[in-house]
């Protein structure tokens, strides 16, 4: 996609939101550039989106009538602003007047509007879905690794159709230094196997991640036991390993159980391997 050309002042406030996500003195900025550049209603959504956001607890009325207002008016212009900055194709969800969270239903459509995703909107959640994969696009995921601002990211979710990844491209993105920020790793469907796994364990770089789900993958014990076990992940608070062959290990050998051990000990739950 040839991602359309905006005015040079407008790219620069763009990148600077995207460089301070949690700056709204940014955000109201770029409104009034909005407003005096004759989109009136997109600047006066980014205003009150940020005034939703500082309302206290004990006005919730407010909150709950501004709120509603709010989300019928990104309903209707949400995809037409993103369109604007080249971000096509996406079911997104707004916070403080920006783009926050995005899903894409193939890894076609999030590339397709990648650069233009990552340099313009200061998105924080990103899923990426299967529909529509070829062979041409099972090493995906190193070009997901390349892109700007990975560091914005706090959560990642990641479907491959039941096809295995690459062995370079997951040893990338699962010691990429830009995905360190990440609070929430979903990957699913990505015939993950217990090597996925041990890499995953021994490589991660994403310390501060605090939810794991690798559902429907083909981890047995051993693997699932590894990444629950491993030093980089200290931090978690939830681990999901529905609809692997963990559930199925009719053997109920030492891995089988140390990870269940593991599991009710650190999670109080069994992580779906009940």
């Amino acid at each position: 996609m040839t991602h359309p050309a905006i005015p040079a002042e407008q790219a620069a406030l763009l990148a600077g939101i995207v460089a301070r996500p949690d700056d709204d003195t940014a955000r109201l900025v770029y409104a009034d550039w909005l407003q005096e550049h004759g989109d009136e209603e997109q600047a006066q959504y980014i205003r009150d989106a940020i005034a939703l956001d500082c309302l206290s607890t004990y006005e919730d009325v407010k909150r709950e009538r501004l709120g509603q207002r709010l989300d019928k008016i990104a309903d209707a212009r949400g995809e037409n602003w993103l369109r604007a900055l080249g971000v096509i194709d996406s079911l997104p969800h707004f916070d403080r007047g920006m783009l926050f969270d995005v899903n894409f239903d193939s890894a076609n459509a999030f590339l397709a509007c990648a650069p233009a995703l990552m340099t313009r909107t200061p998105v924080q959640y990103l899923g990426i879905g299967s529909d529509g994969f070829s062979d041409d696009d099972l090493d995906w995921l190193s070009r997901l690794a390349e892109l700007p601002n990975l560091h914005n990211l706090r959560g990642l979710t990641l479907s491959n159709g039941a096809q295995p990844f690459s062995t370079e491209a997951w040893e990338w993105l699962v010691s990429a230094p830009q995905l360190s920020e990440l609070e929430s790793l979903t990957v699913t469907g990505a015939a993950l196997t217990d090597a996925d796994a041990l890499v995953l364990a021994e490589r991660a770089s994403m310390k501060r991640l605090r939810e794991l789900d690798l559902s429907e993958n083909y981890l047995t014990a051993a693997g699932a036991l590894a990444v629950v076990r491993s030093r980089h992940f200290a931090g978690l608070e939830r681990v999901s390993l529905h609809g692997n062959a963990v559930e199925v290990d009719r053997t109920r050998g030492s891995d089988y159980l140390a990870l269940r051990d593991e599991l009710f000990k650190r999670f109080d739950n069994a992580g779906g391997i009940a």
